[in-house]
């Protein structure tokens, strides 16, 4: 199945941690103004300049893209662009 707002039509089962992180560093980019293509996927958020607001937006916009639910109140100040990468890999997995 393509990704619910993927107009590319690329198949959910070639999602994977690159690739979400793509579409994380692109939505940054495009919408927070926040270049993270350098930032390790070990960096905390806070670390990374993103506080509670951004955050927020980029899980509902891989909640959107992917048709998924992300649990954010999983998230705290100490996790990494890795946890919710892991998280939205996981969600769309069990899909």
């Amino acid at each position: 199945d393509p990704w619910p707002g993927d107009t590319k039509g690329v198949a959910m089962s070639e999602v994977n941690k690159e690739a979400i992180r793509l579409e994380v560093v692109k939505f940054v980019r495009e919408n927070l103004g926040k270049d993270l293509s350098s930032v390790s996927t070990a960096t905390l958020f806070r670390e990374s300049g993103l506080d509670s607001m951004p955050v927020l937006d980029i899980i509902f916009h891989l909640e959107e893209l992917f048709g998924i639910k992300i649990d954010d109140l999983a998230l705290t100040r100490d996790s990494t662009l890795d946890d919710v990468l892991g998280m939205v890999e996981a969600q769309v997995r069990a899909k």
